[in-house]
């Protein structure tokens, strides 16, 4: 009898180094239904969530956030990071895997550290136009680098890189936008623009929406995901004031009806979310954190003239409205960004991923 493989996946703490590895699960569990799959992650982190929906057994692990500056908090998070290695080591000796995969986060350090000194192979996938200090940690170690863009070769040996895209998960290119109304219960004749920070919200994106809603509601529909523990008082009163506010903590599965349903999509910067709106075609205004890797993303989308962007340390709650109305009110420029946006990536189904996978375990 052939013994059955097990692969683990690894990622948290935001769901951008999740969610294109969701959409390899996915599509590599139904061509190999033999396999057993794993998912390692952080203990708080939003994943778990969301990870339980496709019935993928979860383990949490210790982790520790390793900042690029001096903090106290560095000290407690390298004990984090050594708990950690050493429960990844554990579960590496007795679940006995194939392959460790990860897209990057911190809690995927400590567990390809201890894959390495296994001699288990590993694969990172690298997303963001700027290599992210997880990534650059692990990238020695890994057996493969994937890279979602070509740009991301010029970073890695070039031995090791291959470009593979960046994934999506299949549920968001299943639905009509009559479907996603439908589902979500809304008005087919007015506008809806879906609002979101990630997979952990963005404070600064759901403030914004607050003080602009009085306005928004005038002329579209608003859903808002706010992200766990971040939705207070003043979200509740609100879409009890507003009958076309329609806000969620966490949308889980409906997340799919939402982006269907949107005319228009207003978020972060993040790699995993910019790559669902290119497969699923969205216009997009994107609010990149202010100096951070999402700048990097923004020039790289912006010159193929694919996003509309706002800065957070200049926008007001008028300039926000505007900006939305604006795009709202023009079709034509909707359409011509859904156009590049969806042109960006090379493969967002996931074949080129899988394939190079396979050519690691082969």
């Amino acid at each position: 009898m052939k013994e059955r493989k097990t692969i683990i996946f690894s990622g948290g703490g935001t769901l951008g180094s999740v969610s294109p590895l969701l959409a390899v699960f996915t599509r590599w569990k139904r061509l190999r239904p033999d396999f057993d799959f794993w998912w390692i992650g952080t203990r708080n982190g939003p994943e778990e969530e969301l990870i339980s929906q496709y019935r993928i057994p979860f383990v949490p692990i210790f982790s520790g956030k390793l900042r690029r500056y001096f903090s106290l908090y560095n000290l407690l998070d390298l004990v984090f990071i050594f708990f950690g290695f050493w429960q990844s080591l554990f579960l590496l000796i007795r679940r006995r895997p194939a392959l460790v995969v990860s897209a990057g986060g911190y809690v995927s350090v400590p567990l390809h550290y201890a894959a390495w000194l296994l001699r288990i192979p590993s694969v990172i996938h690298q997303q963001d136009l700027e290599v992210g200090l997880a990534n650059r940690l692990m990238a020695r170690f890994a057996t493969r680098i994937f890279t979602a863009l070509p740009e991301g070769l010029n970073f890695f040996p070039k031995k090791k890189a291959v470009v593979v895209g960046n994934p999506a998960r299949e549920e968001m290119l299943q639905h009509t936008r009559e479907e996603g109304i439908e589902k979500l219960k809304l008005d087919s004749a007015i506008p809806v623009v879906l609002v979101f920070g990630g997979g952990t919200g963005a404070a600064a994106l759901n403030r914004l929406v607050e003080k602009a809603l009085g306005q928004l509601v005038q002329f579209c529909q608003v859903i808002h995901i706010t992200g766990k523990d971040k939705s207070g008082e003043t979200t509740k009163e609100l879409a009890e004031k507003y009958e076309q506010y329609h806000p969620y903590t966490f949308i889980k599965e409906a997340m799919a009806y939402a982006m269907a349903a949107a005319d228009l999509v207003v978020s972060r910067a993040g790699f995993a979310s910019l790559s669902e709106m290119s497969a699923t075609g969205k216009a997009a205004l994107i609010m990149p954190i202010p100096d951070s890797h999402q700048e990097k993303n923004v020039e790289f989308f912006v010159r193929r003239k694919a996003i509309e962007v706002i800065d957070e340390r200049t926008v007001s709650s008028q300039s926000f409205a505007d900006a939305i109305r604006e795009l709202i009110d023009d079709p034509a420029r909707r359409e011509q960004l859904s156009k590049n946006i969806n042109a960006v990536f090379i493969d967002t189904e996931g074949e080129k991923f899988i394939e190079e996978l396979e050519k690691v375990l082969a």
